[in-house]
C-alpha cells in the first residue's frame, strides 16, 4: 500500500531524482533507493523511501546497475522523468554509471576520488523487501540506461578530510608525530568508555558521556575531538584522570594546543558537510556557495601565523578540494 502511494506520487511529479546507497546488516546485503521531487504547489522538497532490495553475492558494478534498472523500471522512472541519481564515490557505483549512464559531457576527473565500496551497517527502515533475482538480466537485454550520475558532495568532502590527513601524515614527519601522539591519548579516553566501571567514573567526572568516533564517518571524529577540547579543564586534572583510567597516557597542555589548531582548520569543512547533509533545507543551489565559502575560509587560515603545525594539512585540503570540485570552481558544464 505504501509503495503504491509512492508510485502515484512519482507519477504525478514532473521530474524526479534519486539517491542510492548499499550496505550490509546481519550478513545480508541491501540496496536502498530514495526518490525526491519538488511539490510544485507548496514549493517544498519531498522525499520518500522508494524500495529496498536484497541482493545475493557481491555488489559488483553490473549487479548494482541491474538492481538500479529494476527498481527504476518498477516505479515508472524511465525516460526524461528521472533526472539523475546521486550516490557516494564507491567504485561499483562509479563504474555502473560509466558503463550504462547518460553522459552529458566528459569529466576530466572521472576516475578521481573513486573508492572501493565498503558496505556499512545501517539501521534504516525498509518498507519493501524483495529478492533481486527475477527473470532475465536487464543488462543482457541492453534496452535500458541509467540516468545522469552525480557523486554525493557530502561524501566527497568526507574524502577530502580523510585522504588529505593521510597525505599530510605521510609528507610531514613533524605533523605525523604530533598528530599520532595526540590522537593516541584521545583514544585512551574513548576506549575507556567500553569499560562499564571506567565509563561510570568518567561520566561522573565530566558530567556527560564521551562521544566516540565512527570509523566510516569523519564528522563523528570531529565532534568527538571537539567535545574533548571543550572538556580541557577537567581532563587537565591529571591525578584524577590517571586514577580513573589506570594509565599515564593522558592529554597534555601541548596536545590541547594542537587540537585547537586542528579544529580551527577543519571546522569550516565540518560546517560545510552539515549544511550539505541537511534533510529539509538543502537544495542543489546551496552547493557552489558552500564550496566557495569553504575555499575562501581555508585561504584566509593559510595566511594566519597562528596556523603552524597543521599548515601541511591545510595546504593538502585546499589542493584536494580544488581538484575534486574542479568543474564547480571553474564554472564548467557540471556546475551549470
Amino acid at each position: 500500500e505504501q509503495q503504491q502511494k509512492i508510485k502515484i506520487a512519482i507519477e504525478n511529479a514532473p521530474f524526479v531524482y534519486t539517491t542510492a546507497d548499499i550496505w550490509s546488516a546481519t550478513n545480508r546485503r541491501f540496496m536502498g533507493v530514495t526518490a525526491h521531487w519538488v511539490n510544485t504547489i507548496f514549493i517544498i522538497l519531498i522525499s520518500n523511501i522508494k524500495l529496498c532490495r536484497t541482493s545475493p553475492g557481491n555488489h559488483t558494478w553490473d549487479n548494482v546497475a541491474e538492481l538500479l534498472l529494476q527498481i527504476n523500471k518498477s516505479f515508472g522512472l524511465v525516460g526524461e522523468k528521472l533526472i539523475s541519481t546521486v550516490t557516494d564515490n564507491g567504485s561499483n557505483f562509479v563504474k555502473a554509471f560509466k558503463q550504462l549512464g547518460v553522459t552529458l559531457y566528459r569529466d576530466k576527473n572521472e576516475d578521481h576520488n573513486c573508492i572501493d565500496s565498503d558496505l556499512d551497517e545501517d539501521n534504516d527502515i525498509i518498507i519493501g523487501l524483495t529478492n533481486s533475482t527475477d527473470g532475465c538480466s536487464l543488462l543482457e537485454e541492453n534496452l535500458e540506461e541509467l540516468p545522469q550520475h552525480i557523486r554525493c558532495a557530502s561524501h566527497t568532502l568526507h574524502l577530502v578530510a580523510t585522504n588529505t590527513t593521510i597525505t599530510a601524515l605521510n609528507d610531514n614527519n613533524r605533523f605525523k608525530i604530533i598528530y599520532d601522539e595526540t590522537i593516541s591519548r584521545c583514544e585512551t579516553l574513548w576506549k575507556s568508555m567500553r569499560s562499564p566501571k571506567k565509563r561510570e567514573l568518567l561520566i561522573k567526572h565530566f558530567g556527560c558521556s564521551l562521544k566516540r568516533p565512527v570509523i566510516t564517518r569523519w564528522n563523528s571524529f570531529f565532534d568527538s575531538l571537539y567535545q574533548i577540547h571543550s572538556l580541557q579543564d577537567k581532563i587537565m586534572q591529571v591525578d584524577v584522570l590517571q586514577k580513573i583510567l589506570d594509565s599515564r597516557n593522558i592529554l597534555r597542555f601541548e596536545d590541547f594546543r594542537f587540537i585547537k589548531e586542528y579544529l580551527t582548520c577543519v571546522e569550516p569543512l565540518a560546517k560545510a558537510i552539515d549544511i550539505l547533509q541537511s534533510e529539509k533545507n538543502c537544495y542543489y543551489g546551496y552547493l557552489l556557495p558552500t564550496l566557495i565559502s569553504l575555499r575562501r575560509k581555508w585561504y584566509f587560515l593559510k595566511e594566519q601565523t597562528s596556523i603552524n603545525t597543521c599548515k601541511p594539512l591545510l595546504s593538502a585540503m585546499l589542493i584536494d578540494l580544488e581538484s575534486r570540485f574542479y568543474d564547480f570552481f571553474m564554472l564548467q558544464m557540471l556546475a551549470k
